[in-house]
């Protein structure tokens, strides 16, 4: 995903999908397969598209104007972080929408990962790693806690059920059973 289209690569050769070809926009603003092998695409303005069966099917209901980050797990729900909150969906439409101030937070999270059927969020400015589940925050670290300093620029679920988050400043961090190492 560009800010010029979207670009499959298929059995060694490129092809390139805009607005022309089905797109909602020509500028992508995030990416995520799910479970089906649908590819899913977010688009400024509160769009939102998956790729099926050679075409884009546009999906209303994104209350966000910008979406950062996208992300699913094996039971069909997808995960938007974007300027107004935190929208749950399942089957392509709105389940909730929750806003940062119900985390505590002024800004958006830039890294979602589902997880036991919560995510894992990261805040880019204040560094932040927080387990929202229910409409709750059920966990939450920071580098008082042993996270590593500084913006948290990816995490990732280990096999084991860690979490291990990348930091700017602090290197990388490995939450598991509560701890931070």
């Amino acid at each position: 995903g560009t800010h010029d289209g979207l670009t499959r690569w298929k059995n060694g050769q490129a092809t390139v999908f805009r607005k022309a070809e089905g797109l909602p926009d020509d500028f992508v603003n995030s990416l995520f397969e799910d479970n089906r092998g649908r590819v899913w695409a977010t688009f400024p303005g509160q769009k939102l598209s998956y790729f099926k069966d050679g075409r884009f099917v546009s999906v209303a209901g994104v209350p966000s104007e910008e979406v950062y980050s996208i992300a699913g797990d094996n039971k069909d729900n997808l995960w938007l972080s974007g300027n107004k909150g935190l929208s749950h969906m399942r089957d392509g439409h709105l389940v909730e929408n929750f806003p940062w101030s119900a985390m505590g937070r002024q800004q958006q999270a830039k890294v979602v990962v589902p997880d036991q059927g919560g995510v894992w969020l990261a805040f880019w400015t204040d560094g932040d790693v927080l387990f929202f589940k229910d409409g709750q925050v059920r966990q939450s670290y920071s580098a008082a806690a042993g996270l590593g300093k500084g913006h948290v620029a990816g995490l990732r679920l280990g096999r084991d059920g860690a979490l291990w988050a990348a930091t700017q400043e602090g290197g990388l961090s490995r939450i598991k059973d509560g701890r931070v190492a």
